[in-house]
């Protein structure tokens, strides 16, 4: 899945532009309490917010299946969160991602992150 390792390196030196660069122009993100975003334009707008609270990504591939040009990838993730209270906090959830071969090579057209709810009086 090269496009997403290209987005989680990316994710990860905290530059949205380039992580929103491996995204299909139509693609459509999701991220934990943040709206759907579709476009690559609206991806790079939402990941531009949202690594003003998030440090650091990590992600394992569990599955992963391909026909023609399309293919799934799914697994579990690993999010580093800013927090002021507490310097950094460490959430666990679950990624699903969708991609397209284009003429260029993959694209990602589909990415959803899914982290358990915390109760408030946690954090």
């Amino acid at each position: 899945a090269e496009p997403l390792n290209a987005f989680v390196t990316a994710f990860n030196a905290q530059d949205a532009g380039r992580a929103a660069a491996p995204f299909a122009a139509e693609a459509e993100l999701m991220l934990p309490d943040a709206p759907p975003t579709r476009t690559r334009a609206a991806v790079t707008t939402t990941l531009e917010a949202y690594l003003r609270s998030v440090r650091i990504l990590d992600l394992v591939t569990v599955n992963v299946s391909h026909s023609g040009t399309l293919a799934i990838a799914s697994g579990r993730l690993t999010l580093t969160t800013k927090t002021a209270n507490h310097g950094a906090d460490v959430r666990s959830g679950s990624y699903l991602a969708a991609f397209r071969r284009t003429k260029t090579g993959w694209a990602i057209t589909h990415l959803t992150f899914t982290l358990p709810i915390q109760p408030d009086f946690v954090g």
